[in-house]
């Protein structure tokens, strides 16, 4: 299983992302699976199974040299690798698996470009970011604002944040093969700046956080 994306960046983070093909058996007798995650593993219906499966498979490459350690969720829902020194997030879409790991806060997001961004962005867009968004190259540049949000809102990994009010993206020129740009939660008086990496893969957007 080939990985379609791999990239090595700050803090020894390792960002990356696979298109399964694989059937649920391939996982059976290549991911060693603890407890805790079979049961969460039960209760996914079959599409969204090789999903989870291949987000573990691909995290356990990761993170291999640290040895095998449970996935599981904290009380907002974030993922952390029990007894690890890294620090995790996971992704996927349409078959599409996105991980990374980082000795720093992290979060990524991988999605499908559709038409549906134009409708949806008033919602998580402020009048700031709208005026980075070019002709030409709209959906790209709305899904990438999208993408860095949800990056960052993994990457702080708690609850209570407005997409629109309290996590903000700062200018960036988008390339096709990759670009850096940076961006920040502001809320009352929590502040807390991010990097943020941004590449289409295809047809998707991936961008990966990382805390500063």
């Amino acid at each position: 299983m080939p990985s379609v994306y791999s990239a090595y960046t700050i803090h020894d983070t390792v960002c990356s992302v696979w298109k399964c093909t694989e059937a649920e058996d391939f996982f059976s007798g290549n991911l060693k699976l603890f407890a805790a995650e079979e049961e969460e593993l039960s209760k996914l219906n079959s599409k969204k199974r090789n999903e989870w499966l291949a987000s573990r498979f691909l995290l356990s490459r990761i993170t291999a040299e640290s040895g095998l350690n449970p996935c599981t969720k904290d009380e907002y829902g974030k993922p952390h690798l029990k007894g690890s020194p890294w620090m995790i997030s996971l992704s996927h879409t349409e078959g599409y698996v996105a991980c990374i790991r980082s000795l720093k806060s992290c979060g990524t997001d991988i999605q499908v470009i559709t038409q549906k961004i134009e409708k949806i962005s008033p919602k998580f867009i402020s009048a700031a970011e709208e005026s980075l968004i070019r002709d030409g190259q709209s959906l790209q540049h709305r899904h990438c604002i999208w993408s860095a949000k949800e990056a960052i809102y993994k990457a702080y990994g708690r609850k209570s944040l407005d997409f629109k009010d309290h996590i903000r993206i700062g200018p960036f020129e988008f390339r096709e093969t990759g670009f850096s740009f940076s961006g920040c939660i502001q809320k009352e008086d929590l502040i807390v700046n991010y990097t943020l990496f941004c590449r289409q893969i295809k047809n998707t957007i991936l961008v990966y956080a990382i805390e500063n």
